[in-house]
């Protein structure tokens, strides 16, 4: 592994820890599939080393997400998301690959990207 360096002044506005992905590769529990897209849309600049998280979504209407992301996010997702069980309240579940749906996160992620784009448009 290559050694980086941070070179990023942080404001009053962000979270340094968060901005340099410091907590993401512990146990992460979630209720909802919305909790999950939005935990996983913060984290994919880290997660795929892109800028932006609209960065990941590919040009070609086939394909939901650009090279290795959803590779990626299989990985993440095996090793360390946990949802609550709808089922069995006291149960929670590892979150498995199968139950993942690929094009609901991929609208998630051009949907919140646009309104992201419209805040900083109006800043």
């Amino acid at each position: 592994m290559r050694a980086q360096f941070v070179n990023e002044k942080f404001t009053d506005d962000s979270d340094a820890i968060r901005d340099m992905g410091i907590g993401i590769y512990s146990p992460q529990y979630f209720n909802s599939n919305q909790e999950l897209y939005a935990f996983l849309y913060d984290i994919i600049p880290t997660l795929c080393h892109v800028d932006q998280p609209i960065d990941v979504i590919s040009k070609y209407s086939k394909l939901y997400f650009k090279g290795n992301t959803l590779k990626e996010l299989k990985a993440y997702m095996n090793k360390y998301v946990t949802m609550k069980d709808n089922l069995h309240n006291e149960n929670s579940r590892n979150m498995s690959w199968w139950f993942f749906n690929a094009p609901a996160f991929y609208t998630y992620v051009k949907i919140r990207a646009g309104k992201e784009s419209k805040i900083n448009k109006t800043k």
